[in-house]
């Protein structure tokens, strides 16, 4: 779905958002990034960089929610994550309201697909 390659001073990441999140925060510890997701902006370039890479059709449509001023690393997995555990029913109901506009902003995103999922849990 989507990859982020992380730059930090001279170490660098690539990781797979789709990924849970304590296994982003510890691959962040591990480059020397002690800051959790949540609180790291994409577009702070002071410290660090972020660049978020689509890695097929899907990934692309959920990347036109992210807002780089507004988002957070953690919105981004959060919202990767939630669209990765959904059936594929689900998921195609999510890309049709994505690509239909009922959804613009990776919150909601985040939030329409855990309504969608709630009735079966399958990925934890």
């Amino acid at each position: 779905m989507m990859t982020a390659k992380i730059n930090f001073i001279t170490n660098n990441l690539l990781v797979d958002m789709t990924c849970r999140e304590n296994e982003l925060r510890s691959s962040l510890q591990n480059i020397g990034i002690l800051i959790v997701p949540n609180m790291i902006y994409l577009d702070n370039r002071r410290t660090l960089q972020i660049q978020l890479n689509a890695n097929d059709e899907v990934g692309e449509i959920v990347k036109t929610l992210i807002n780089t001023e507004r988002d957070t690393l953690g919105t981004v997995q959060r919202l990767c994550r939630s669209v990765y555990c959904l059936n594929a029913k689900h998921r195609a109901e999510l890309i049709e309201m994505i690509e239909n506009g009922e959804i613009t902003t990776a919150a909601e995103g985040i939030e329409m697909a855990k309504r969608l999922r709630e009735p079966v849990q399958m990925c934890r």
